[in-house]
């Protein structure tokens, strides 16, 4: 049964240059430094250009400013004010001396009287990408974790800044830990980046514990206000192909439509591992027929499994499959590139305009009215 909603479209640039090779048995070996979202898509862009002015500004006094700092963590009767976090949040090098000043003054500022702070500076963003820029992720985590810290990066920017670091650092399971703060924390919502970097992270940890668990946050989005998230579902179905649960990826890939390339070729996949070699032929037909504007390609190592799993076909269909095969390659429908390095590719952040955002608001709500079918019989 495929569940009956609506999905959005997912319209976001991707730049990746794939150096990435993907074993056909089902093995990937990754050659490449990995990245789920840009560093424009947090804020890393507008965070450098303030570092390179703050530094300007600093240039004569930053010793004697970090001296100065060093003494006020040191006394308790000294206050550390909203300019100086901030301007060490900016100044912050990957010196181990000049983190330990950071990180109390982080600690010395968040416990001071509440009633000194008369502006409305958010600081966990910032400080995030500080981590970030100094490539920190045990610091940025721990201090996270600490109960101490909790309202100071309570912000969904803190979380995707601080998800996006783990992820770069391969820290998947340590994702799914700050995912489910974020959870406790926004119990009414799924920000969007957080919810699609732990899916990403389970997807790239490939373990039954990370399928399990997606399987679960998978629950939790259906009965949500939210619409559900291709990005999302695109990691879970190939996950749950990975995971030997292909029945389960063709319930996800039913609510998508096959004129992404990504769904169209895990659609290829499943029909193949299900052996339902009719499905995959009237999907190969479909794209070289079809009158599209951009061709439905495919890509080179789908194509390639394609051709080993048509041996076992039905010798009336065998013939058939590998003519259509024929003709996407001599057409330039196959690409070089594989569909492993494109679902990792990293995702820029497009902001959408109000309208479009009421709008998607509205779907949601719509979808939620009706009663979400399907994977539960499954899963």
């Amino acid at each position: 049964m495929a569940l009956n909603l609506r999905f959005l479209r997912l319209n976001l640039p991707l730049i990746f240059k794939p150096t990435i090779k993907n074993n056909l048995n089902g093995s990937v070996h990754f050659q490449a430094n990995r990245f789920i979202l840009t560093n424009k898509s947090i804020g890393m862009n507008g965070y450098e250009y303030m570092r390179s002015q703050i530094s300007e500004q600093f240039t004569s006094v930053e010793s004697s400013f970090r001296t100065k700092m060093k003494e006020i963590v040191n006394d308790e009767n000294s206050v550390i004010f909203t300019e100086d976090l901030k301007a060490m949040a900016h100044l912050v090098s990957s010196e181990s001396e000049d983190l330990d000043l950071f990180v109390k003054m982080i600690y010395k500022f968040n416990s001071q009287n509440k009633e000194l702070r008369f502006g409305n500076y958010v600081f966990g963003p910032v400080i995030m990408r500080a981590f970030n820029f100094v490539d920190r992720p045990d610091l940025a985590l721990s201090t996270f974790l600490d109960p101490n810290l909790t309202s100071f990066y309570d912000q969904n920017m803190s979380y995707t800044a601080l998800m996006t670091l783990l992820y770069n650092h391969e820290m998947y399971k340590e994702i799914r830990q700050v995912f489910d703060m974020c959870k406790i924390r926004n119990s009414d919502q799924f920000p969007r980046f957080p919810v699609i970097i732990t899916a990403a992270a389970c997807y790239r940890e490939n373990t039954p514990e990370s399928y399990s668990y997606l399987l679960n946050c998978w629950k939790e989005l259906s009965t949500s206000n939210l619409p559900p998230i291709r990005k999302v579902i695109t990691f879970l179905a190939g996950l749950a192909l990975k995971q030997n649960s292909p029945e389960i990826a063709l319930e996800l890939l039913s609510l998508i439509k096959t004129r992404y390339i990504d769904s169209r070729c895990l659609k290829i996949l499943t029909y193949s591992k299900l052996k339902r070699f009719n499905d995959v032929m009237f999907l190969l037909k479909k794209s070289l027929e079809g009158n599209y504007k951009i061709k439905e390609t495919y890509f080179s190592d789908v194509i390639a499994t394609l051709e080993v799993d048509i041996e076992n076909s039905d010798e009336n269909l065998k013939p058939i499959l590998q003519k259509l095969i024929t003709l996407l390659k001599t057409q330039d429908y196959v690409q070089e590139e594989t569909l492993e390095s494109h679902l990792i590719i990293p995702i820029e952040y497009v902001p959408l305009k109000h309208s479009v955002l009421n709008q998607k608001k509205e779907l949601a709500i719509n979808a939620r009215q009706k009663r979400i079918i399907g994977l539960k019989d499954l899963i």
